[in-house]
């Protein structure tokens, strides 16, 4: 497993502002903005404003950190009824708690959540390296 690239959909805020978020242009205005479960839409947003996913997704939401070089930390998020990863990449749902990693239309990657305690999942597994919740207040 190679180390992670982010797509190149989206478009990242200031340094230091933490994870980067999609920015949904149309004709050079910002119709839609969203960042970790949260969206925002702008008045020209035409598009649907419910959107219906699995409940047990939201056992899945959290950060997550790794020991490897190779992963590091990432953000599980759902928003408009899909689970990203860090705010950018399409998670599929794949059966038995796996999902593809939808970064490149055939890329091998995969994500697995595991070890449920209290309706959370404590650990995620991404093509092979572990990582943990990071418990935050």
């Amino acid at each position: 497993m190679g180390k992670r690239r982010r797509p190149a959909r989206g478009v990242c805020g200031p340094p230091h502002s933490g994870p980067c978020s999609g920015w949904k242009y149309r004709r050079s205005a910002v119709v839609e903005l969203g960042r970790g479960n949260d969206w925002f839409t702008a008045s020209k947003y035409s598009g649907p404003f419910a959107f219906d996913y699995p409940l047990e997704w939201r056992s899945y939401v959290g950060h997550y950190d790794g020991e490897t070089a190779f992963v590091g930390s990432l953000r599980i998020a759902v928003r408009k009824g899909t689970l990203m990863m860090d705010g950018l990449v399409r998670l599929e749902p794949a059966g038995n708690g796996r999902f593809l990693v939808r970064d490149e239309a055939f890329g091998p990657d995969w994500i697995q959540f595991r070890s449920a305690v209290n309706g959370k999942a404590m650990q995620l597994t991404l093509s092979g390296a572990g990582l943990w919740r990071v418990m935050t207040g």
